[in-house]
This record gives C-alpha cells, structure tokens and sequence, in this order.
C-alpha cells in the first residue's frame, strides 16, 4: 500500500540503545497530505539516482503520479512512495536479490537468504521541531536482525538530558549531535558480531569477508536446513556415545578375561604345589 504517512500508538513494545519500537500503522495518501505547492524531498529513485535528496516542490498531479519540480529545475512525475523509500533500501535490494541467486545456483552448504525490510522514513512536525520516523515492516518469524550501521550495542541506554527526554516516545530527531561535556562518561561499547557473519557462523561455515550494511535489513536462515545441520549434530554426538560405551563394554571384558585367567593360573600353581608336597611326604 502507497503510504504518506503513519499513526503508533504512545506505549512501546520494545526498546533498543538508542530508540523506542512502536507499533503502528502507515495511512493511506491523501491530496491534502500532497497539495499542490509543498515542498518534498525526493529519494529511492532506481533510473535516476542523482536526484536522491534533492529537494523539490509539487507543482500537479498526474493520474496516481505526482509532478515535482526539483531545484536542480528538473520536473518528474514521481509515485508516493518515491518520496519516502530510503535510497539504501533501492539500491542495496537488487545486491541481495544477485547474492541469493548465486547462493542458489552454486550450492552452498549454508542455505540462506538476503532480504530488505520494507521501510519509510516520515517528516514530521512536533511540537514545533522537525522530526524524522522511521517505520518498518514488522517481522513476525524468527530472523536474526543487524543492530545498527556502526555494528555496535552498548551496555546500557546512552545518557539522555533532560530535553531529550521530554521528547515524545518513537520519534528519531535528526539534528546536529550536542557536544557533550569532558566529565561526561559514556559506556563502552561491545561488539556485536555482523548478521552476515553470524548466520555463517550458524551454519557452520568459514566467515567470509562481505560489506552487506544498509541501514536497515534482516537476514532469515533456512530453518529446515538449520534443522537438519541441528539433527546431524544430534546424531554424531549419539554414534559417538554409543562408540565410547562399546570401547567401555570391550575394557571391561578384556579385564574380566584377563582376571578370570589371572585366577586359574594361581588356582593351577596351587594345584602344583599341594601335589609336590604330598609326594614328598609319601
């Protein structure tokens, strides 16, 4: 769905180092959302990629395309959504769509798959400042997620002043940061391993050096050949079980036998000697 907008509700769900997750909703476009006269930013343009973060105004719409008018004095008839998709998520989407190919036609022992999240930025006006919003497809299946383009967590949330945290929950300001005092101490930071890294990890494959770090994207493993790897590992550890205790069992005889001789030798030795003593008595 075409989208120009979105609506989340107060309370959050989840919360990271640097921001609150809400749920919400994308609403639908509207020609009061786009008058005629607004001014936009225009991004994700997959045949023009140049114009990605100029900014235009809208001069008119065509059917369900609107015409902007660029700075640069170029004129484009753009959809909705070419105002919101994030550049990185257009030109890193087709990247992942090659690699799954090949992962596919070579056969690789680890049976992944690449793939971007559906995501819009939104400006927005709070409380008189301007505001940037980030909404994601929300993911409802088990995939192992990339924190954040710095691949790093921290230990703790990051200070927060006591303008910051009068701000509303959800909203991501995109402002110049402030200098923070000398006394000011932030927690270490602690690596995080890279998602790419750790699915190969996972499936027990040699890590390979690979940059795949747009600002937002999963990656979800096959499950079944999880599974499967998961299955091979179970066995191997019951043969290996079952080997220890056949070497255990085959001791354990071989020392049984040897006690067993040990004691007819001694038992033939006292034999002979109680024989040898009786003829000499005779």
């Amino acid at each position: 769905m075409e989208a120009i907008g979105i609506a989340f509700r107060k309370t959050s769900f989840a919360q990271g180092a640097e921001r609150y997750a809400h749920r919400g909703t994308e609403l639908a476009p509207s020609r009061q959302a786009l008058a005629i006269g607004s001014h936009v930013r225009v991004s994700g343009l997959q045949n023009k990629p140049q114009h990605n973060g100029v900014a235009a105004r809208v001069i008119g719409q065509q059917g369900e395309r609107w015409q902007v008018k660029l700075d640069t004095g170029e004129e484009l008839a753009l959809h909705s959504s070419n105002l919101q998709l994030p550049p990185r998520y257009v030109h890193k989407g087709p990247l992942a769509a090659q690699f799954n190919e090949r992962q596919h036609i070579y056969g690789q022992l680890c049976t992944f798959s690449i793939r971007f999240v559906r995501c819009s930025v939104y400006e927005a006006v709070v409380d008189g400042r301007h505001t940037s919003i980030l909404a994601e497809q929300e993911l409802k299946d088990d995939y192992l997620k990339y924190n954040n383009n710095a691949g790093m967590v921290r230990t703790t949330k990051p200070r927060v002043s006591a303008d910051d945290a009068s701000e509303p929950l959800g909203v991501i300001f995109e402002e110049q940061e402030k200098e923070l005092d000398d006394d000011v101490t932030m927690p270490e930071p602690i690596d995080a391993p890279h998602a790419v890294l750790l699915s190969l990890l996972v499936c027990g494959v040699r890590p390979r050096k690979a940059d795949l770090r747009p600002a937002w994207h999963c990656i979800k493993l096959a499950r079944d050949k999880q599974r499967r790897l998961e299955q091979q590992k179970r066995q191997k550890e019951q043969q290996a079980l079952l080997q220890f205790e056949q070497r255990q069992q085959e001791a354990m005889a071989q020392q049984r036998r040897e006690f067993e001789q040990q004691q007819q030798e001694a038992m033939a030795r006292s034999n002979g000697g109680s024989s040898s003593s009786d003829n000499k008595r005779r």
